[in-house]
């Protein structure tokens, strides 16, 4: 299956996004960034805002074609921000997933994004593709969060249902480590 950055689009659309409480979360060195993969080339690249980066992490990693997906933050005006400083909305930075592929067409997405307002919503969506500027690595402990965190109240009540319901949707997407 070929991957289109409007298939991503359209997972982040029909995931909705969620927020995760500072008090869940804290764990691990919270200074240790992670790094971005260095084995890239032949790869595409997609940064997706999608309110929490637990939720569509564990989705995309399950996505046939994804080699990559990091944790991080987009958006914002502030060098390296912290989860602690998102979270609590001391940045301009939104949570945020980068997933490394093959594909990319801007105007593919844009019309991806019309019909899913049209025929889905019946209302504008959020969703919006601006010009990409820096995405900075979240701290480690947020990388492949879900997978090492399935006791976590959030991960079973919130992230769990929605990747749940991504499999359900989409069998035919998902990687064979995740199929039934």
């Amino acid at each position: 299956m070929k991957l289109t950055l409007s298939f991503f689009v359209f997972c982040i659309l029909t995931l909705n996004s969620c927020t995760a409480s500072e008090t869940e979360v804290m764990q691990g060195d919270q200074n240790e960034m992670a790094e971005l993969p260095k084995d890239t080339e032949g790869l595409e690249i997609a940064t997706f805002a999608g309110g929490c980066f637990w939720c569509t992490e564990a989705v995309f990693e399950r996505i046939k074609g994804v080699k990559y997906v990091i944790s991080g933050y987009a958006g914002g005006d502030e060098e390296n921000p912290t989860y602690k400083q998102v979270s609590y909305g001391n940045t301009t930075h939104a949570e945020a997933i980068q997933i490394y592929y093959n594909d990319s067409e801007k105007a593919q997405i844009e019309s991806e994004i019309k019909e899913v307002e049209t025929s889905i919503y019946m209302k504008q969506v959020a969703t919006q593709v601006v010009p990409f500027e820096k995405f900075y690595p979240a701290e480690k402990y947020h990388q492949d969060y879900y997978p090492a965190n399935q006791d976590n109240r959030y991960i079973q009540n919130v992230s769990k249902p929605k990747v749940l319901k991504f499999e359900k949707m989409f069998p035919e997407l998902l990687k064979p480590a995740y199929k039934d």
